[in-house]
């Protein structure tokens, strides 16, 4: 006899969108954790861009466009963590898709107004489009419901600071998990791009693959150390997201990995981005890592 099983996730803000009767949950809670996923500048999740955001009759006589529909999404998730029994102040990973660069600034004006000195770990990539005209930013957020020594702890390796305009916290331990912020072979030093470590030396074509200089850069100097202040290592990485500019330099960078971890199955997923916002980087890692 087959075994019937009942979900043991809950739905947060349920609405069914008439267009297609689609089902949408703006969130969910799994035991203590709270995913918010695919939040829009809508004011219900049905109706499209709210007209707060578009301001169709006068669009330009307040914030911008943008950064109202920053805010409408803070003011989103907010409702569906408070509902759903969090907070904002316990989210732990927040990922932003943009259509272009110039929205970035706006949202992180408002991420920075809300989550105050609580940025968790983040990454940001672009991409072609979403679903609802208008929009031109979108949101996915996970969080926890604390108790107890469960509970959100920020992971700021010395010597690795992060720009004001951002904020967020490289790395972030709750429960058995690690998140890692979405890292580049940057340089430490802000304003010189891509790190010297990470490029040919000047004046040559070749002395080494840059996609190869890049991964090991970015593994060596910024993640490894990162997890080793979290009480864990590379070893124990449950989840690989890797954005390329160059898909072709997908299997160079996984010859960076196996050197890391030899012989060890990894969970890969890799992303074509139309660029990474530092020039000459070409790769962007964004790890998740038990921590038993």
């Amino acid at each position: 006899m087959a075994r019937t099983f009942h979900s043991q996730v809950k739905a947060i803000q349920p609405v069914i969108i008439a267009k297609g009767n689609i089902r949408y949950a703006p969130g969910l809670r799994a035991g203590r954790w709270i995913f918010a996923t695919g939040h829009k500048g809508t004011a219900d999740y049905m109706s499209g861009m709210a007209d707060d955001v578009l301001k169709p009759a006068a669009p330009g006589w307040s914030a911008s466009k943008l950064r109202r529909e920053a805010e409408q999404i803070f003011r989103n998730t907010a409702r569906v963590f408070k509902a759903g029994g969090g907070d904002l102040r316990d989210i732990v990973r927040v990922d932003q898709n943009y259509t272009s660069g110039r929205a970035v600034e706006s949202y992180h004006d408002a991420r920075r107004a809300t989550l105050k000195d609580h940025i968790p770990p983040s990454t940001s990539t672009l991409t072609g489009g979403f679903l609802l005209p208008g929009q031109e930013i979108e949101v996915h957020m996970i969080g926890i419901v604390p108790q107890g020594n469960f509970r959100a702890r920020h992971i700021r390796p010395p010597g690795q600071a992060v720009h004001a305009t951002s904020g967020c916290s490289l790395a972030l331990t709750a429960g058995d998990y690690v998140f890692v912020a979405g890292r580049m072979a940057d340089s430490f030093t802000f304003g010189e791009r891509l790190a010297a470590e990470a490029r040919l030396p000047d004046g040559h074509l070749w002395k080494g693959l840059p996609i190869k200089l890049e991964a090991e850069f970015i593994l060596r100097h910024k993640i490894e150390p990162a997890l080793k202040a979290a009480g864990t290592s590379l070893v124990n990485v449950v989840r690989i997201q890797q954005y390329h500019s160059d898909l072709s330099e997908f299997y160079p960078a996984y010859q960076i990995w196996n050197k890391h971890l030899p012989g060890q199955y990894l969970p890969f997923s890799a992303v074509k981005v139309p660029f990474l916002p530092v020039p000459g980087c070409t790769v962007q890692l964004d790890l998740w890592v038990y921590a038993p």
